[in-house]
């Protein structure tokens, strides 16, 4: 069982694994990885050779490694220390990329800089509660230019929550597993997203419907994605 305060060691153990379970992927194939990242770009649209992109929740930087040559920096951040190591040996120092240990729900730069497009891969599962979305949407009114686009990718649907726990009763895995795998799902903290909606307009951005996940992808019965505009 992982509890909501042992998310970190979660990260600092998968940063030992395959370069997509290191990301909480361990499902995907390279093509299924590159769907994801297609897609994520299609959403964030247009971006261009001058656009300045903040990749939270970055990990080892796969995702920043694919935009690099697309755009004109990035900045990379994620709160496990291992990861962001792994994300610096990736790009050996590269001028493009900016790389720090960072807590998304505290999101500050030195240099205040402001950023074309955002994205957040599948990360507000790993909050505690709305004050910290909220908190989060606060800082991103902040560091964002006008025109930009923020991405959320695989947020957990709340609508979604008991079908999704009653269809581990099809699958063949061990009880053990099974167990263990239920336990993880109710300290995930999923989403409703009309609380999001209403968080997003309290802090100045438009807000789109939710955004369906490609069904060749993990996550398409059970999590959605949205975008929020300036």
């Amino acid at each position: 069982m992982i509890k909501k305060n042992n998310w970190k060691k979660l990260w600092k153990d998968l940063s030992y694994k395959d370069e997509f379970t290191s990301m909480g992927r361990s499902s995907y194939s390279l093509q299924n990885f590159l769907k994801y990242s297609l897609d994520c770009i299609e959403n964030l649209k247009p971006i261009k050779k001058n656009s300045i992109f903040l990749d939270c929740g970055g990990g080892t930087g796969l995702f920043s490694w694919i935009l690099i040559p697309f755009v004109k920096k990035i900045y990379l951040i994620d709160f496990s220390d291992q990861m962001i190591q792994l994300a610096k040996k990736r790009f050996n120092n590269q001028k493009k990329i900016k790389i720090f240990v960072k807590d998304i729900r505290n999101i500050k730069f030195k240099d205040k800089i402001k950023f074309d497009r955002v994205i957040f891969g599948s990360v507000l599962q790993y909050l505690n509660n709305y004050s910290e979305i909220d908190k989060i949407f606060f800082n991103l009114n902040k560091l964002t230019k006008k025109n930009s686009k923020i991405l959320f990718t695989h947020n957990p649907d709340i609508l979604k929550k008991s079908i999704h726990i009653k269809s581990y009763k099809k699958l063949t895995w061990s009880k053990k597993k099974i167990i263990r795998s239920l336990k993880n799902e109710e300290n995930r903290f999923w989403i409703d997203f009309k609380k999001i909606k209403k968080l997003a307009l309290k802090n100045g951005f438009k807000i789109e419907n939710k955004l369906k996940i490609d069904k060749t992808l993990y996550g398409n019965t059970h999590m959605f994605d949205f975008l929020l505009y300036k």
